[in-house]
């Protein structure tokens, strides 16, 4: 009974550090895939309001962003742009694929998320 008991054991544990293996593996490459993403979404969008600031305003005013192309286009869902030109009072912020009513991630998981990655790493890209 012993030896069957201890095979036991054995098996369990084995089990159990394969799932946390696989666990860690499964959120690193997740967390790289969400940089990568937001990497590419980035540069896109920089790209696009470089385009469209360059072309200048209307009647000699400061050029305005225009969003739909960029949420269209090059935006995933979940992530969010600010446009912060010289005047602060003529920032701009847009959201995509994010309603605010939907539930979060559980808070345990946020938590062991927020210490293990950088969840809040913002991307600047000067223009």
């Amino acid at each position: 009974m012993r030896l069957a008991h201890g095979l036991v054991v054995r098996f369990v544990v084995i089990a159990i550090v394969c799932l946390a293996a696989a666990s860690s593996w499964v959120l690193i490459s997740l967390d790289r895939e969400l940089a990568s993403d937001a990497q590419g979404g980035a540069e896109f969008v920089a790209r696009q309001l470089e385009l469209q600031l360059s072309l200048g305003g209307i009647g000699g005013a400061a050029p305005v962003p225009i969003w739909k192309p960029i949420t269209d286009d090059g935006l995933a869902p979940g992530l969010c742009v600010r446009y912060r030109p010289a005047a602060p009072a003529a920032e701009q912020s847009l959201c995509k694929g994010w309603s605010g009513q939907a539930a979060g991630a559980p808070a345990w998981f946020g938590a062991l998320y927020g210490r293990l990655f950088d969840p809040s790493h913002a991307l600047t890209r000067p223009i």
